[in-house]
Formats: structure tokens, sequence, C-alpha cells
């Protein structure tokens, strides 16, 4: 069984469940600002990352969703910080990256303060708007979102190596230049929902064997 915690830190009365160590946990993290001033009603990250700290001490697996990835300035020292505490709290099964989308640039700034925001990060999803029109991964270009990636795979491993990591509605193009690293094959990887990446399927422990690989 899977459940969705989101971006909540309301899971006491899952504690003492007899859950058999067959039900999955997924959250939605998000870096400090992020989840105080744009994610407002929601779990600050620490209260999410603590949620998934005592699922995980009660026996529950815990997967994680950086969903959506937003990046507000000073994106990367959030990030790392949150990955830190992450990995000093708990050990993850799956690791899935999803950068903002669904929406264009002006849509985006129309409901989030664009003094939040990276400059850099705004001006290219300005400037290169038609190479993504009508894309799910809307509204940033490749080379803006592949720097997210980069930046958030690098910090993972540094924690991790043997952390499964999944791109999530990304593009071919983007798998592409991934895809190898993080152990795509040609039936699929493993990422934190799909029907395929239950543990115990054969698909769920090729992909954590090739993780285990980079220990």
């Amino acid at each position: 069984m899977l459940l969705y915690a989101g971006k909540s830190d309301n899971v006491n009365f899952l504690l003492d469940l007899d859950h058999r160590s067959k039900t999955i946990i997924q959250w939605s993290v998000a870096p400090a600002t992020q989840s105080r001033l744009i994610e407002r009603g929601t779990a600050p990250m620490e209260r999410r990352i603590e949620a998934a700290r005592k699922c995980q001490e009660a026996g529950y697996l815990v997967r994680l969703w950086f969903s959506p990835i937003i990046p507000v300035n000073g994106w990367r020292e959030e990030y790392a910080r949150m990955i830190t505490e992450l990995f000093a709290a708990t050990q993850p099964d799956v690791i899935a990256l999803h950068a903002f989308g669904w929406t264009n640039i002006d849509e985006m700034t129309g409901c989030i303060d664009p003094s939040l925001l990276d400059p850099w990060a705004v001006e290219l999803a300005r400037e290169r708007r038609g190479e993504v029109e009508g894309r799910k991964y809307r509204p940033f270009p490749h080379e803006v979102r592949r720097t997210f990636y980069r930046f958030l795979i690098d910090e993972i491993r540094r924690h991790s190596p043997a952390t499964p990591i999944s791109l999530c509605l990304e593009s071919p193009e983007m798998w592409q230049e991934f895809g190898d690293e993080l152990g795509r094959m040609a039936d699929g990887y493993l990422c934190t929902c799909g029907p395929t990446c239950s543990p115990g399927t054969a698909f769920y422990e090729s992909r954590q064997a090739f993780a285990q690989q980079r220990t």
C-alpha cells in the first residue's frame, strides 16, 4: 500500500497501526522559504522531515518527492540544508525530483511573488518560453531544469550514494542526459509511485541493486 502524506505532518495516528511492513508513505518535501512562504497552510520543512522520521521509526518505508522544485533566491543553499537534515533523520527508499510545471512563466509569477525567485531562472523562462510551450514541464527550459537536477543529484549522492533517484514528468532529452547515471532501463525506471516500484518485484530489486553499485 502507498500512502501520500503530501505536505502534511499529521501522522501520529499511523504510528501504532499494524501495517506489517507493507505500507509505503511518500512526502512532498520543500526547503524553508518555499514551505513557509509559498506553500502556506502546509507543514514547514522541519515538521515534514520529523513526520517522515517518526514513520520510518515505526517501520514504514519512506519515500520522498522533491516537488515542485521552485528556484527561490538562494535555492542551492536551502536545498543543501534540507538534504542534510533529511539524511540526518531518514533513509528514504527512493527520491524523485520534479521541477515546477504545468503552467507558463507569466502564470507562475502571477501566483508566486517574483521577488522570492531566482532572477536567472525567471529570465531564462521568459526568454525561452517557446522551447517549452505546451509541455507539462514548462515554464523552465531544459538548461534551468538540468541545473536543478545536477545540483540536487550531487547533493543527494554526497550524503547517500546508494539512494535511487528518479526524474518525474521529464522530457526524453533530460533522460538522455541523466538516464545512465540514474539507472533508467528500456522498460522504465524506479520512481516513487509506479506499480512496478513496490518492494519484492524483480524490477524494484534490479534498480536497488543498480543503486547499491555506487557504494
